[in-house]
């Protein structure tokens, strides 16, 4: 659910700076890594 909006933006700014979306696909990795255990 976190990751369909996500998903939806990236197009959007991939063509700006690729390394940004490659950071921003970390960063939401280990959010929702963090997220899962969380869980756990």
């Amino acid at each position: 659910m976190l990751r369909m909006p996500l998903r939806k933006k990236a197009p959007r700014y991939l063509g700006h700076n690729p390394e940004s979306i490659v950071h921003h696909e970390n960063l939401v990795k280990a959010r929702w890594n963090g997220y899962k255990k969380a869980q756990k």
